[in-house]
């Protein structure tokens, strides 16, 4: 009879000491601790942007038979525009603090200038461009300020009236200061403005006579939207 009574009294002990921790831990709030959001992520970004060139006109010619080619003129302000689309594909890092990252890019479109000089009209139609960028960023919350240094290449498709008409190679460096807001965890929206000093090239040759050079500087507008990786 007394082993019974003790089986009895640990059961309904047992009983009692479950009961109190359910009620202890029934009273107890679960903390969820949010993650903060990092800029470090792999994304992608399709941009509109707006250019306006300003280039520099050269006009080399022969002066009293000399064999080499002296300028005669340069003109400044030969100004031209137009709209462009641009992917591009980066990644970033947030470190300490800063983000700092990269991207690559391919536009299409770009501006388009026209000049009368020496009684022809000569116009500048630029094609496709490529780039590439590093860049620094100071995150604020779900905004992020950057700047950016990089290296661009496109082409450019110069005419004469007369039928003269030939592609060209230009290349040089641009630099970028740009914000970006963040709206959710993969989607943001981004604003850019971008400087790029291409190098100067021949666009046009009279056989050994003269000459006429071209040295573009090219200010860009772009906005668009980013769809990232990130958290």
């Amino acid at each position: 009879m007394r082993i019974l009574t003790l089986i009895a009294a640990l059961v309904l002990g047992t009983a009692a000491n479950a009961a109190s921790l359910k009620d202890t831990f029934s009273d107890r709030e679960i903390i969820n601790t949010p993650v903060s959001a990092t800029w470090s992520a792999i994304w992608g970004a399709a941009l509109i942007g707006y250019s306006m060139s300003n280039t520099e006109i050269g006009f080399d010619a022969t002066i009293r038979e000399r064999d080499d080619l002296d300028n005669v003129a340069n003109l400044k302000g030969f100004g031209g525009e137009g709209f462009d689309g641009t992917v591009q594909l980066g990644g970033d890092l947030q470190i300490r603090g800063l983000v700092v990252g990269g991207w690559v890019e391919y536009s299409f479109g770009g501006t388009e200038t026209e000049l009368s000089i020496l009684g022809s009209s000569l116009k500048v139609e630029q094609n496709d461009t490529y780039g590439a960028f590093a860049r620094v960023g100071l995150p604020l919350g779900e905004t992020l300020f950057y700047g950016a240094a990089g290296y661009v290449w496109t082409e450019a498709d110069v005419s004469l009236t007369g039928g003269y008409s030939e592609t060209f190679d230009f290349s040089g460096p641009a630099a970028e200061f740009g914000i970006e807001r963040r709206f959710g965890s993969n989607f943001r929206a981004k604003l850019a403005a971008r400087y790029q000093w291409l190098d100067e090239e021949t666009v046009a040759k009279f056989e050994d006579v003269a000459r006429i050079t071209a040295e573009p500087g090219i200010w860009t507008v772009k906005a668009g939207v980013v769809i990232s990786t990130g958290m």
